[in-house]
Parts: C-alpha cells; sequence; structure tokens
C-alpha cells in the first residue's frame, strides 16, 4: 500500500533537507542588513530608531530562545533518555546545567555592558598611541 523510498534516497533527502535548512538559517541573519540600511548610523541614536532597534534585537533574542527551547531541549532529554540515566536525579542535573548557562550569560552581559560604559566615558585621545 505504502510505498517507500530506498534507504541511500531517504539518505539523500535528509541531507539536502539539513543542509538547505542550515543555509535558510544562516542567511536569515543577513535579514536586518536589508532591513537597516547603511546610512542608518545616526538615525539609530536617535529615540524612534534606539526603539526600532530595539524591536529588531528581541525578534533575535526571541528566534534564539525559541530554537533552544524547540529544538535543543527536547534533544537533550531524548539523550538523557537513552543514555539510562532517566532518573529524577539525571534530570534534577539537567536542568541545574541549563539554568547555570543562562545565568552564565546574563552575568556576562552585564559584565560587557558595565565596560562598555566605562569605555564610552574615557575620551582621552592619548592612550590609543600607547597600545
Amino acid at each position: 500500500m505504502y510505498q517507500t523510498a530506498e534507504p541511500t534516497e531517504s539518505i539523500y533527502l535528509s541531507w539536502l533537507g539539513a543542509i538547505l535548512g542550515t543555509v535558510l538559517v544562516g542567511l536569515s541573519g543577513l535579514v536586518p542588513m536589508l532591513i537597516i540600511p547603511l546610512e542608518a548610523g545616526q538615525n539609530l541614536r536617535s529615540e524612534q530608531g534606539s526603539r526600532s532597534l530595539r524591536l529588531l534585537l528581541s525578534f533575535a533574542v526571541g528566534g534564539l530562545l525559541g530554537d533552544v527551547f524547540l529544538h535543543l531541549f527536547p534533544e537533550s532529554y531524548g539523550a538523557l533518555r537513552t543514555s539510562g540515566k532517566n532518573t529524577h536525579t539525571g534530570h534534577l542535573v539537567m536542568g541545574l546545567w541549563i539554568l547555570g548557562g543562562i545565568l552564565t550569560f546574563l552575568v556576562l552581559e552585564k559584565i560587557f555592558e558595565f565596560t562598555d560604559e566605562n569605555e564610552s566615558e574615557n575620551n582621552n585621545k592619548g592612550d590609543e598611541k600607547k597600545k
């Protein structure tokens, strides 16, 4: 009743789908370059430009979080199940690693935000020649 593809044909289709998906996701990072013109640097410093930039950044962060929650979490829990460590402790350790990763990125973001503020206040042009 059902016709199945030959194993070699399904492998090629899997590889083709994976490569096409990777290319599409990689090229999606170039979409903001099409939306924001290169001459918009001064406009992004205004209040309206800042709002639109924040909106675009929120879409980027939402896309990355969607990727994590919809693809990586189920895969990691599936790997936990097949490893034989499908216990409460295994799930707890996996959840703690995930929470630790989120908190690490939060701390790194705050550190870089603090260092960016300090560098922008330093207007001494003589320091560039010393480096």
